[in-house]
Protein backbone atom coordinates (compact mmCIF):
# COMPACT_ATOMS: atom_id res chain seq x y z
CA UNK A 1 0.00 0.00 0.00
CA UNK A 2 0.95 3.64 -0.36
CA UNK A 3 -0.03 5.88 2.53
CA UNK A 4 -0.09 9.68 2.49
CA UNK A 5 -0.33 11.35 5.90
CA UNK A 6 -1.53 14.97 5.76
CA UNK A 7 -0.64 17.21 8.69
CA UNK A 8 -1.61 20.91 8.85
CA UNK A 9 0.65 22.82 11.27
CA UNK A 10 1.03 26.29 12.71
CA UNK A 11 3.72 27.17 15.26
CA UNK A 12 4.44 23.58 16.26
CA UNK A 13 8.23 23.87 16.58
CA UNK A 14 8.13 22.41 20.09
CA UNK A 15 6.81 19.03 19.01
CA UNK A 16 6.55 18.56 15.24
CA UNK A 17 9.86 16.72 14.77
CA UNK A 18 9.21 14.30 17.64
CA UNK A 19 5.67 13.65 16.40
CA UNK A 20 6.77 13.03 12.80
CA UNK A 21 9.48 10.62 13.90
CA UNK A 22 7.00 8.83 16.15
CA UNK A 23 4.57 8.47 13.24
CA UNK A 24 7.33 7.27 10.93
CA UNK A 25 8.35 4.61 13.47
CA UNK A 26 4.76 3.50 14.12
CA UNK A 27 3.74 3.38 10.45
CA UNK A 28 7.00 2.26 8.84
CA UNK A 29 5.51 -1.07 7.69
CA UNK A 30 2.99 0.83 5.52
CA UNK A 31 5.36 2.94 3.42
CA UNK A 32 4.16 6.33 4.71
CA UNK A 33 4.91 9.66 3.09
CA UNK A 34 4.11 12.83 4.99
CA UNK A 35 2.60 16.00 3.55
CA UNK A 36 2.95 18.88 5.99
CA UNK A 37 1.24 22.19 5.25
CA UNK A 38 2.82 24.97 7.31
CA UNK A 39 0.35 27.81 7.75
CA UNK A 40 3.08 30.47 7.63
CA UNK A 41 4.36 29.73 11.14
CA UNK A 42 6.12 32.52 13.02
CA UNK A 43 8.35 30.15 15.02
CA UNK A 44 10.97 27.63 13.82
CA UNK A 45 8.46 25.09 12.46
CA UNK A 46 9.40 25.60 8.81
CA UNK A 47 13.13 25.50 9.57
CA UNK A 48 12.70 22.16 11.36
CA UNK A 49 10.69 20.73 8.47
CA UNK A 50 13.33 21.78 5.94
CA UNK A 51 16.00 20.16 8.11
CA UNK A 52 14.06 16.89 8.06
CA UNK A 53 13.83 17.14 4.29
CA UNK A 54 17.59 17.54 3.96
CA UNK A 55 18.21 14.37 5.95
CA UNK A 56 15.94 12.38 3.62
CA UNK A 57 12.83 12.07 5.80
CA UNK A 58 9.84 10.97 3.62
CA UNK A 59 8.27 14.40 3.72
CA UNK A 60 6.79 17.00 1.42
CA UNK A 61 6.45 20.51 2.81
CA UNK A 62 4.14 23.23 1.55
CA UNK A 63 4.25 26.64 3.21
CA UNK A 64 1.31 29.00 2.76
CA UNK A 65 2.27 32.46 1.50
CA UNK A 66 0.43 33.92 4.48
CA UNK A 67 -1.55 32.64 7.42
CA UNK A 68 -4.66 31.14 5.82
CA UNK A 69 -6.16 29.17 8.70
CA UNK A 70 -6.46 25.52 9.63
CA UNK A 71 -9.25 24.76 7.16
CA UNK A 72 -7.32 26.03 4.15
CA UNK A 73 -4.23 24.09 5.25
CA UNK A 74 -6.23 20.85 5.57
CA UNK A 75 -7.74 21.27 2.12
CA UNK A 76 -4.38 22.13 0.55
CA UNK A 77 -2.81 19.05 2.13
CA UNK A 78 -5.61 16.81 0.87
CA UNK A 79 -5.25 18.30 -2.62
CA UNK A 80 -1.52 17.46 -2.61
CA UNK A 81 -2.22 13.95 -1.29
CA UNK A 82 -4.80 13.21 -4.00
CA UNK A 83 -2.35 14.36 -6.67
CA UNK A 84 0.21 11.92 -5.22
CA UNK A 85 -2.38 9.12 -5.73
CA UNK A 86 -1.72 6.90 -2.70
CA UNK A 87 -4.00 4.00 -1.89
CA UNK A 88 -4.88 5.54 1.50
CA UNK A 89 -5.07 9.12 2.79
CA UNK A 90 -4.76 9.90 6.48
CA UNK A 91 -5.55 13.34 7.91
CA UNK A 92 -4.10 14.20 11.30
CA UNK A 93 -3.39 17.51 13.02
CA UNK A 94 0.30 18.22 13.51
CA UNK A 95 0.06 19.17 17.19
CA UNK A 96 0.69 15.61 18.33
CA UNK A 97 -2.54 15.01 20.26
CA UNK A 98 -2.55 11.31 19.38
CA UNK A 99 -0.25 8.41 20.18
CA UNK A 100 1.53 6.87 17.21
CA UNK A 101 0.74 3.30 18.25
CA UNK A 102 -3.00 4.06 18.43
CA UNK A 103 -2.85 5.71 15.01
CA UNK A 104 -1.27 2.50 13.70
CA UNK A 105 -4.14 0.47 15.17
CA UNK A 106 -6.66 2.62 13.32
CA UNK A 107 -4.73 2.17 10.10
CA UNK A 108 -4.60 -1.59 10.56
CA UNK A 109 -8.37 -1.64 11.00
CA UNK A 110 -8.72 0.25 7.72
CA UNK A 111 -6.31 -2.12 5.96
CA UNK A 112 -8.37 -5.12 7.05
CA UNK A 113 -11.31 -3.57 5.17
CA UNK A 114 -9.82 -1.10 2.74
CA UNK A 115 -13.17 0.32 1.60
CA UNK A 116 -14.16 1.74 4.98
CA UNK A 117 -13.50 5.20 6.34
CA UNK A 118 -12.03 5.20 9.84
CA UNK A 119 -12.60 8.15 12.19
CA UNK A 120 -10.76 8.50 15.49
CA UNK A 121 -13.18 9.40 18.29
CA UNK A 122 -11.31 11.47 20.86
CA UNK A 123 -11.66 10.12 24.40
CA UNK A 124 -10.85 11.57 27.84
CA UNK A 125 -10.76 15.12 26.52
CA UNK A 126 -10.25 17.75 29.20
CA UNK A 127 -12.18 20.75 27.98
CA UNK A 128 -13.82 23.79 29.45
CA UNK A 129 -17.57 24.22 29.19
CA UNK A 130 -17.50 26.30 26.00
CA UNK A 131 -15.37 23.75 24.14
CA UNK A 132 -17.75 20.98 25.24
CA UNK A 133 -20.64 23.08 23.96
CA UNK A 134 -18.92 23.58 20.61
CA UNK A 135 -18.26 19.83 20.34
CA UNK A 136 -21.93 19.10 21.06
CA UNK A 137 -23.04 21.61 18.44
CA UNK A 138 -20.74 20.14 15.79
CA UNK A 139 -22.30 16.72 16.37
CA UNK A 140 -25.79 18.21 16.26
CA UNK A 141 -25.16 20.23 13.10
CA UNK A 142 -23.59 17.26 11.34
CA UNK A 143 -26.59 15.13 12.28
CA UNK A 144 -28.95 17.80 10.92
CA UNK A 145 -27.02 18.07 7.64
CA UNK A 146 -26.49 14.34 7.03
CA UNK A 147 -29.33 12.68 9.00
CA UNK A 148 -26.69 10.54 10.74
CA UNK A 149 -25.17 11.44 14.09
CA UNK A 150 -21.39 11.13 14.52
CA UNK A 151 -19.60 10.48 17.80
CA UNK A 152 -16.90 13.09 17.07
CA UNK A 153 -17.87 15.27 14.13
CA UNK A 154 -14.76 17.44 14.16
CA UNK A 155 -12.14 14.79 14.81
CA UNK A 156 -8.84 15.65 13.11
CA UNK A 157 -7.83 11.98 12.81
CA UNK A 158 -9.35 10.37 9.69
CA UNK A 159 -8.38 7.60 7.26
CA UNK A 160 -9.86 7.30 3.77
CA UNK A 161 -9.37 5.04 0.77
CA UNK A 162 -8.32 7.23 -2.13
CA UNK A 163 -11.56 6.69 -4.07
CA UNK A 164 -13.69 7.95 -1.18
CA UNK A 165 -11.39 10.89 -0.56
CA UNK A 166 -11.60 11.94 -4.20
CA UNK A 167 -15.39 11.71 -4.06
CA UNK A 168 -15.58 13.82 -0.91
CA UNK A 169 -12.86 16.35 -1.70
CA UNK A 170 -14.59 17.80 -4.75
CA UNK A 171 -17.81 18.23 -2.80
CA UNK A 172 -16.30 20.35 0.00
CA UNK A 173 -17.52 23.95 -0.40
CA UNK A 174 -14.91 26.41 -1.66
CA UNK A 175 -12.78 28.15 1.00
CA UNK A 176 -14.35 26.01 3.73
CA UNK A 177 -12.99 26.82 7.20
CA UNK A 178 -14.36 23.58 8.69
CA UNK A 179 -13.36 20.76 6.30
CA UNK A 180 -13.56 18.12 9.04
CA UNK A 181 -17.26 18.88 9.50
CA UNK A 182 -17.70 18.84 5.73
CA UNK A 183 -16.05 15.42 5.50
CA UNK A 184 -18.16 14.08 8.36
CA UNK A 185 -21.40 15.44 6.95
CA UNK A 186 -20.93 14.63 3.27
CA UNK A 187 -19.60 11.10 3.87
CA UNK A 188 -22.64 10.32 6.00
CA UNK A 189 -25.03 11.87 3.51
CA UNK A 190 -23.54 9.62 0.81
CA UNK A 191 -23.93 6.65 3.16
CA UNK A 192 -20.26 5.73 2.83
CA UNK A 193 -19.07 3.02 5.23
CA UNK A 194 -17.64 4.63 8.38
CA UNK A 195 -16.12 3.01 11.43
CA UNK A 196 -15.65 5.18 14.53
CA UNK A 197 -12.91 4.04 16.93
CA UNK A 198 -12.00 5.58 20.27
CA UNK A 199 -8.50 7.02 20.69
CA UNK A 200 -6.91 8.86 23.58
CA UNK A 201 -6.76 12.63 23.21
CA UNK A 202 -3.40 13.90 24.47
CA UNK A 203 -2.32 17.47 25.28
CA UNK A 204 -0.73 19.35 22.35
CA UNK A 205 3.03 18.93 22.24
CA UNK A 206 3.65 22.64 21.93
CA UNK A 207 4.56 24.38 25.18
CA UNK A 208 1.74 26.93 25.01
CA UNK A 209 -1.39 24.91 24.23
CA UNK A 210 -3.71 27.94 24.18
CA UNK A 211 -1.67 30.35 22.05
CA UNK A 212 -3.48 29.63 18.78
CA UNK A 213 -6.75 31.03 20.10
CA UNK A 214 -5.12 33.83 22.12
CA UNK A 215 -6.87 32.59 25.23
CA UNK A 216 -6.71 35.07 28.12
CA UNK A 217 -8.95 33.24 30.56
CA UNK A 218 -9.31 29.47 30.61
CA UNK A 219 -12.95 29.64 31.67
CA UNK A 220 -14.08 32.01 28.89
CA UNK A 221 -13.81 31.71 25.09
CA UNK A 222 -11.45 34.15 23.43
CA UNK A 223 -12.67 36.78 20.99
CA UNK A 224 -10.77 34.96 18.26
CA UNK A 225 -12.60 31.70 18.98
CA UNK A 226 -15.98 33.45 19.08
CA UNK A 227 -15.29 35.09 15.72
CA UNK A 228 -14.23 31.76 14.21
CA UNK A 229 -17.37 29.99 15.43
CA UNK A 230 -19.53 32.80 14.00
CA UNK A 231 -17.89 32.60 10.57
CA UNK A 232 -17.83 28.80 10.63
CA UNK A 233 -21.61 28.71 11.04
CA UNK A 234 -22.02 30.26 7.59
CA UNK A 235 -19.73 27.61 6.15
CA UNK A 236 -21.88 24.98 7.79
CA UNK A 237 -24.89 26.42 5.97
CA UNK A 238 -23.06 25.75 2.71
CA UNK A 239 -22.27 22.22 3.87
CA UNK A 240 -25.91 21.63 4.79
CA UNK A 241 -26.95 22.93 1.36
CA UNK A 242 -24.54 20.54 -0.35
CA UNK A 243 -25.86 17.62 1.71
CA UNK A 244 -29.43 18.50 0.78
CA UNK A 245 -28.45 18.58 -2.90
CA UNK A 246 -26.82 15.16 -2.60
CA UNK A 247 -29.91 13.69 -0.95
CA UNK A 248 -32.12 15.04 -3.74
CA UNK A 249 -29.83 13.52 -6.36
CA UNK A 250 -29.88 10.20 -4.53
CA UNK A 251 -33.68 10.26 -4.31
CA UNK A 252 -33.91 11.02 -8.04
CA UNK A 253 -31.63 8.10 -8.91
CA UNK A 254 -33.73 5.76 -6.77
Amino acid sequence: MRLSVVLPVFNEADGIEVFLRELQSSLENYNPSFIVVDDHSTDATYVILKSLLREGFPLRVHQNDRNMGHGYSCIKGLELAIAHAPSTVMLCDGDGQFDGSEIRELLETHINNSQIIVEGVRLNRREFWFRKLISFLTRLLTAIASHRKPRDANTPLRIYPLAHMRTLFYKIPDCCTIPNLALSSISRTLRLPILEIGVRSLPPRRLDSTSHWKQRYNFLPSKRLIKFVYLAFFDWLQIAKKCAELRRLNDTEI
